[in-house]
């Protein structure tokens, strides 16, 4: 029999769910509450953004309640009679185990990861406020399209994560005239609508017109432009091969592929995610929608 102190068996549950229980010589159940553990978190890389929130919470609710009842337990018998497993090599290794199971099987594999829009070159779809939720691994199997909201990294640097609409493919042409966007020679077909949305530029209000687009995969979304010094005329914008065009939807306030020494051309290999869902946001009413 040896004294088990329960700050001790507390840790190690904090480091490995069950190892606690293990610790404390309860052991068919120390294995049940790890494996349980793991399985749980292992389910986290499905493809649906509220079925992993639910596994989330539940290896989290495992996790915390490994810690409590080992802590309570190691008060209640003080002592225990050891075993075979209870031994600090054998803690550590399931430390370990835990360790590289979960960094190199289930977090690569997670499919979402949390954003946060710090400007405002998306509205209205995206606001400064707005958290948002993006498929990591969507374009490792499919294809940007038109009018995809889409995370990169700008090619200027590799490092500075943007979220812009795609509006131009490899080959593409895109140019500006007299305010309106012209793809591949024919005009974005675009219908003014009625807004009473603030747009802002940072802390500054604009004063807007507001429409809806439509883009040549009948992909609708809408944009907004200035109604005073709003960007008139571009060259033609010719997008090279495997490489992407992107626009902020806060036409007037946004640095985007039409500013070639700033962002420019996105190739292939820079384009990471696609936006799935708003999760949380100063503006109440935003939460839970899916911005098209």
């Amino acid at each position: 029999m040896k004294k088990r102190i329960p700050f001790i068996a507390s840790m190690l549950s904090f480091f490995c769910p069950g190892l606690g229980q293990i610790y404390n010589s309860q052991i068919k159940f120390g294995f049940i509450v790890f494996a349980t553990a793991y399985f749980i978190i292992s389910l986290s890389v499905i493809n649906n953004y509220f079925i992993f929130i639910f596994f989330i919470f539940g290896w989290i609710i495992i996790w915390i309640f490994s810690i409590i009842y080992a802590f309570i337990k190691a008060i209640k018998i003080k002592k225990a009679q050891l075993t075979k497993f209870n031994k600090w090599i054998l803690y550590l290794f399931f430390i370990l185990v835990g360790y590289l199971y979960v960094s190199m099987l289930v977090l690569p594999n997670i499919k979402f990861q949390n954003f946060s829009m710090p400007a405002s070159s998306m509205n209205p779809t995206l606001i400064v406020g707005d958290y948002i939720v993006v498929n990591k691994n969507y374009y490792k199997n499919n294809d940007p399209e038109y009018g995809d909201l889409v995370v990169f990294k700008t090619p200027t640097d590799n490092r500075t994560d943007y979220i812009k609409r795609l509006i131009g493919l490899p080959d593409d042409t895109i140019q500006f005239i007299n305010g309106d966007v012209y793809l591949n020679d024919n005009q974005i077909l675009k219908t003014k609508i009625k807004s009473y949305k603030k747009i802002y530029c940072g802390n500054a209000i604009l004063e807007t017109k507001t429409f809806e687009e439509k883009l040549p995969n009948s992909k609708k979304y809408i944009a907004v432009y200035s109604k005073n010094n709003s960007f008139q005329n571009s060259d033609k914008f010719k997008v090279p091969k495997d490489h992407y065009f992107f626009l902020g939807d806060n036409r007037d306030c946004s640095k985007d592929s039409r500013f070639l020494s700033a962002v420019g051309y996105v190739p292939r290999k820079n384009i990471l995610h696609k936006l799935y869902m708003i999760y949380w946001s100063g503006d109440k009413s935003r939460i839970g929608l899916f911005p098209k």
